[in-house]
């Protein structure tokens, strides 16, 4: 990338990893907050609902906000049909969950479901109503007002969600602090960007030839997410689906919160540079290299200490979920490249490539539960989870080798110093974790410290002894220099 854009595309980041931080501090503290107010069966009923709904969502979504990133001369025309196919899809989702409702309490063996998958229809509805004026923020780099939009959105939905929950003690603090943050992130839309759409339907044809494979990619990707969800759902109870579920959220933190956002910057700055593959190639070599530099320790370190963190934040009740979130985190390092790489091929308009990948692994897997493992329970499936991430990760990189966008050697040679690093930390800390004889929260502070100095001692020497070479290292060094500055 050129240095303006380069530079450009780092604001956007930094402020898109600042908005994630914020909202999901929020919401990490509600999490932490409510698990403490609520019991495991009622992120359960919730999660059974919320699977369902991001299904149907997916199957009828035509991302067109993305369409609108990817496309560098849509106009204002183009808009108001994105706006007019994202009312339309609100209304199909809703109606398509509120029909289905009764048969999906029936899978579940849970009533419960039946009321708070309609509450929620009502919820996606009024997202579709969201201004699509503020994809023009994106287009531009211009992040600082999504992270008013969202920050916002949190406060008010967390506000609501706890102190229903203090009052009514039940999963339905959770559905209606969905249903507030909804309805606020969209009043708040119109609000922030002067945009007001309508109805136009003349250039629908157009939108659909490129949402169509979008769609694809998107639907593909939601099942296999949440493949063991919706396929645990039908041999677990609700206690264990939820401390299944809170440690697949903990364990994919890393890239949630870091690679999401950071993607949502790259992807209007891989557009805007779609046709220079040499540019792209060297692009995606640094944020390769970063992404193990930070993704890999987090996630590392995270199952490490899967057992005084769980002790220590969620509670003794919670237990059930170390060995997950043990497992689980390896999947959740695995997604990062695959989301980035995503993200890429979607920038340059290869989008059916990463749609057809992906539901090779989606048939993959599901033949693999239902044939070879109809017994599995939810610690097989947290391990088929993690050979299904790696398996990903891989295929992306093949792919994106194979249409000219990796440079294999640089990126390895920018690589191995942090990967080596990282799994420095793992001898160490499954030596000393045993032999702590301290209250929990002082071992999970004294382990977090060590991994640390470990893996940032590690990786400063490895880059001296290479010559110090312009890699990730450098990058975050100089980063943190002009910080201080």
């Amino acid at each position: 990338m050129s240095h303006g854009l380069q530079s450009a595309v780092m604001r956007g980041a930094l402020w898109t990893v600042a908005f994630r931080f914020a909202t999901r501090g929020i919401g990490l503290i509600s999490t932490l907050v409510l698990a403490r107010l609520l019991v495991p069966a009622d992120f359960g009923v919730v999660a059974m609902a919320t699977v369902v709904l991001g299904f149907t969502d997916l199957l009828l979504n035509f991302g067109v906000g993305t369409a609108l990133i990817q496309n560098t001369e849509a106009d204002e025309t183009d808009y108001h049909n994105a706006w007019t196919l994202q009312v339309l899809q609100g209304l199909a989702v809703g109606g398509v969950l509120v029909g289905i409702a009764p048969w999906v309490g029936e899978y579940y063996r849970d009533a419960r479901v039946v009321d708070v998958l309609r509450m929620l229809a009502l919820a996606q509805f009024l997202g579709s109503l969201e201004n699509i004026g503020m994809v023009a923020f994106q287009k531009a780099l211009n992040f600082r007002t999504d992270f008013i939009l969202f920050v916002m959105r949190k406060l008010l939905a967390f506000t609501v969600t706890v102190t229903l929950a203090v009052t009514l003690q039940s999963y339905w603090a959770l559905v209606f602090g969905s249903l507030t943050g909804q309805l606020a992130s969209t009043v708040l839309s119109y609000v922030l960007h002067p945009f007001r759409p309508r109805l136009r339907f003349d250039r629908l044809k157009k939108l659909l030839s490129f949402s169509q494979w979008l769609l694809l990619r998107n639907l593909g990707t939601y099942a296999l997410v949440r493949s063991d969800s919706i396929m645990l759902g039908n041999r677990a109870d609700a206690a264990t689906l939820g401390a299944y579920n809170l440690a697949i959220e903990f364990s994919e933190l890393p890239s949630t919160e870091l690679v999401v956002p950071i993607n949502r910057a790259l992807l209007p700055g891989f557009s805007k540079i779609q046709e220079d593959m040499e540019r792209l190639r060297g692009s995606l070599a640094r944020v390769f290299a970063l992404l193990t530099a930070v993704v890999l320790p987090l996630g590392m370190g995270m199952s490490l200490v899967a057992e005084p963190f769980v002790r220590v934040v969620l509670g003794e009740k919670w237990l059930a979920s170390v060995p997950f979130l043990e497992t689980l985190c390896i999947a959740g390092v695995a997604m990062a490249y695959r989301l980035t790489g995503v993200t890429v091929l979607t920038a340059i308009g290869r989008v059916r490539l990463a749609a057809l990948a992906i539901w090779a692994h989606v048939l993959t897997y599901y033949l693999a539960v239902l044939l070879l493992f109809p017994q599995m329970g939810a610690e097989g499936f947290a391990w088929l989870r993690v050979v299904l991430a790696v398996g990903m990760g891989l295929t992306m990189l093949v792919e994106l080798r194979l249409v000219g966008l990796l440079d294999a050697g640089r990126m390895l040679s920018e690589c191995w110093r942090p990967a080596v690093a990282a799994f420095s930390m793992w001898p160490l800390l499954r030596w000393l974790e045993p032999r702590l004889e301290l209250p929990v929260l002082a071992q999970l502070l004294l382990l977090g410290a060590a991994g640390s100095l470990v893996y940032v001692t590690a990786l400063l020497g490895l880059w001296w002894v290479s010559g110090r070479p312009d890699g990730a290292e450098a990058f975050l060094l100089k980063r943190v220099k002009l910080r201080q500055a």
